[in-house]
C-alpha cells in the first residue's frame, strides 16, 4: 500500500508518522484547501467587480443614449410641421379674415381711398388683403410657405390671423 504524500514538494510517508504529526499533517492539508478555495473565490469577487464595472459602464452608457434620443424627440416635438388638416384650418382662418375686412368701409377705404372716394369692390378688396396677410403670417413665423409653421406656433398663429389688419400704406 502505497502511504507516501506529497506536502510543499516533500514526500512524507505517513505510515513512519505519529498520531501528532499526522493531526498537523491533516491541519497542513486542511489549510492548502482552505488556501486554494479563498484564492478562487478571490478570483470569483475580482470577476464579479469586473461584471459590475461592465454593467455599470454599459448602464451609463445606455442612460446617455436615452438623454440623447429623448432631446432627439423633443427637438423633432419642436420643429414638427402642421399636418393638413392643420394647414387647412390656418388657410381657412386667412381666408374668414379677408372675407371680414374685405366687408368693412374702414378697410376698402384704406385700399382704395386715392382722390377721397371708396370703391366697394369686395373682390378687388380681397385680392390686395389676401398677399398682406399672408406676407405678415410668413415674415411673423419665418416660413416661406404657412404650411411650414410649426405644429406649437398653429394656436399663436390663428391668433394672429383673427386679430391682423392691413398696415396703412403697405
Amino acid at each position: 500500500m502505497n502511504n507516501v504524500v506529497q506536502l510543499n514538494g516533500t514526500s512524507v510517508d505517513i505510515s513512519t508518522l505519529n498520531d501528532s504529526q499526522i493531526n498537523m499533517l491533516q491541519a497542513a492539508l486542511v489549510q492548502r484547501q482552505i488556501d486554494v478555495v479563498s484564492r478562487e473565490l478571490e478570483v470569483l469577487k475580482q470577476s464579479q467587480v469586473v461584471a459590475e464595472k461592465k454593467t455599470e459602464i454599459k448602464l451609463s452608457e445606455f442612460e446617455q443614449k436615452m438623454t440623447e434620443f429623448k432631446q432627439d424627440v423633443e427637438t423633432v416635438k419642436k420643429n414638427e410641421r402642421l399636418d393638413y388638416h392643420e394647414a387647412v384650418k390656418v388657410k381657412k382662418a386667412v381666408e374668414r379674415r379677408v372675407r371680414e375686412l374685405a366687408h368693412r368701409e374702414d378697410i376698402q377705404q384704406l385700399l382704395f381711398d386715392d382722390m377721397g372716394e371708396v370703391k366697394p369692390d369686395i373682390d378687388q378688396a380681397k385680392r390686395k388683403l389676401y398677399p398682406k396677410i399672408w406676407r405678415d403670417v410668413k415674415d411673423t413665423f419665418a416660413v416661406t410657405s404657412y404650411q411650414d409653421i410649426r405644429r406649437l406656433d398653429m394656436d399663436e398663429a390663428l391668433r394672429m390671423i383673427e386679430a391682423w389688419r392691413p398696415r396703412i400704406g403697405a
